[in-house]
């Protein structure tokens, strides 16, 4: 008896701490996008107070929102933070990329920063032209706006 009485609190006990972690797991994961794995939207919504946070920003560096430059074949979004961290992302991902980035990415509300890529090969110019059109397409599509800077 003492034997059967072991294992069903041994199992509860393995029960109760796979609960916990996940319960964990979910609380800590929470911030960080995961709800883009489930189809919802992770960008926040338009906010004008948000976004009027972003008026007057004259340098690139200041800016707290996610910044893509559009090159003739891929975009590369970049991320304000201590780092400052550069991600290659095809143009095809672009819009799944936005999507998972945490709430905490967007602190000026739904707008990106973007320049044309100012390093290019001498026939880079109409690849740049149409990608350009189809990031304003993909973010009209998806309600973001878009802050057009002067490439370098």
């Amino acid at each position: 008896m003492q034997l059967i009485e072991r294992k069903c609190v041994g199992r509860l006990a393995v029960n109760a701490a796979v609960m916990l972690l996940a319960s964990l797991i979910t609380v800590v994961c929470a911030p960080f996008g995961l709800a883009a794995a489930s189809g919802q939207d992770a960008t926040p919504p338009n906010d004008s107070k948000a976004q009027h946070k972003c008026v007057g920003i004259a340098d690139a560096s200041d800016w707290p929102n996610p910044y893509i430059i559009v090159s003739a074949e891929y975009v590369v979004v970049i991320l304000h933070g201590p780092y400052a961290p550069r991600h290659e992302v095809p143009l095809s991902q672009l819009a799944a990329y936005l999507k998972q980035l945490p709430k905490t990415a967007w602190p000026c509300g739904k707008v990106v920063g973007a320049q044309e890529s100012g390093l290019r090969g001498l026939n880079d110019g109409p690849a740049i032209s149409e990608n350009c059109s189809k990031v304003n397409k993909l973010l009209k599509g998806l309600k973001v706006k878009v802050n057009w800077w002067p490439s370098a």
